[in-house]
């Protein structure tokens, strides 16, 4: 894991989002993180990011429970897409609609869709 400071956070490569109690995981990649987390961010506090699962992991945990995280340093579009995919099959992202450069759908975020039932339950 690479610090979020402001010099590496204007860089780009793949990123993770994790709700603290590991309920979900998400894994990304851009050419700006800072750009895309406000982007992640902005879209997640007006309810309306497109990720149902990120959205209801947000809605469900609070912002103070997901995690913004740099898994690697990189550049190019073709080394980041193939970055991408290692880093998605190394943490079997659960919050993740697509995985990588496959585009093969992923299942449905099974432990947050637990969690969520749990919490209507209650």
């Amino acid at each position: 894991m690479i610090s979020t400071t402001t010099e590496n956070m204007n860089k780009g490569g793949i990123y993770a989002i994790l709700t603290n109690n590991g309920e979900c995981k998400y894994v990304g990649c851009t050419n700006l993180f800072s750009k895309r987390w406000y982007e992640h961010k902005t879209t997640l506090k007006s309810n309306k990011h497109s990720n149902a699962y990120l959205q209801q992991a947000w809605n469900l945990y609070g912002e103070d429970s997901i995690i913004f995280i740099i898994l690697e340093l990189c550049s190019g579009y073709m080394n980041m897409l193939d970055r991408e995919d290692y880093w998605t099959k190394k943490m079997s992202p659960d919050c993740n609609i697509v995985y990588g450069q496959s585009g093969k759908s992923n299942i449905k975020a099974p432990s947050l869709r637990r969690s969520i039932k749990r919490f209507k339950q209650d």
